[in-house]
């Protein structure tokens, strides 16, 4: 947690690597005349935040936003939250220089990424394979960045738990839509078997097509998230209005309205007028 540039050229950098890998997979499909998956991971923008040179220069640090503290963080914070500033030695006291280059490095790290994400979609189109191809686009976690004085990613607030899920597809997904309705991780798998015409004979899945869910044609309500490890559980159950999250070490609800209150900076659970939507949930 330490900002960093990283300790080879970029063309050296794992980024990179992958960026190198995908395109020439991509490359090698183009004449085959057979269905392909690819499965394109970069670690970053995971710590340590250490971009290559120049990419490091991308964001200046001094420029960088604060990280988001509302008003009495404290209470909003869970158990595995403390843990977490604790063993990455973030609970001394804040800096908020530091923070700012952590995020400056943060973003250049992204950036790169974006850069070789832009190679494979340049791979696809100059192959003939870009309007064929189903791209899905998503991560596994965020990171709060010192939001809420916390660091890290286990825990139910958007800033590490809400990720990116683009789609597309021509003919399947509408060009420049955006949909509120929430999504999981889980829905990735339906999405492409439906995308490829076909289903899983094995067992239900849990997840749904995306395409249906964009199109408003998919009649699930919530969708749910869990971190356990060891003592350290957090359950989360969300809807395109409130969430809801339940911190098992402290055996307290957590209750966001995610309208009129998007940046989560204060809880409503056990006040009264929220009684409704906080059994509902």
């Amino acid at each position: 947690y330490v900002p960093q540039i990283a300790q080879m050229p970029a063309r050296l950098h794992p980024t990179q690597w992958v960026g190198d890998r995908a395109t020439a997979f991509i490359e090698g499909q183009g004449q085959s005349g057979q269905p392909w998956m690819l499965f394109s991971s970069f670690i970053h923008p995971h710590p340590p935040f250490a971009p290559p040179n120049p990419w490091h220069k991308l964001y200046r640090a001094p420029a960088m936003p604060l990280p988001f503290v509302p008003q009495d963080a404290t209470s909003l914070q869970t158990h595995i939250n403390r843990f977490q500033n604790r063993y990455k030695y973030r609970d001394q006291g804040i800096d908020q220089n530091l923070l700012r280059c952590m995020k400056a490095h943060y973003y250049a790290c992204i950036s790169f990424i974006d850069y070789q994400v832009g190679r494979i979609l340049g791979a696809l189109e100059a192959t003939g394979q870009l309007d064929n191809t189903l791209i899905l686009y998503t991560s596994d976690h965020g990171e709060l960045l010192g939001d809420y004085n916390c660091f890290g990613k286990r825990s139910m607030h958007d800033a590490c738990a809400r990720v990116p899920m683009l789609a597309r597809l021509p003919g399947r997904f509408t060009e420049g839509q955006t949909c509120n309705r929430p999504a999981s991780l889980v829905d990735i798998m339906p999405t492409i078997l439906a995308a490829a015409g076909t289903d899983c004979r094995t067992h239900t899945l849990d997840g749904e097509d995306l395409a249906e869910v964009a199109a408003n044609a998919c009649g699930r309500e919530y969708v749910f998230s869990q971190f356990a490890k060891g003592g350290n559980a957090i359950y989360t159950a969300v809807s395109e209005r409130w969430k809801l999250a339940y911190s098992a070490p402290d055996n307290e609800e957590y209750l966001f309205d995610r309208v009129q209150d998007p940046r989560e900076s204060r809880s409503h659970a056990g006040v009264a007028g929220y009684t409704g939507a906080q059994n509902a949930m």
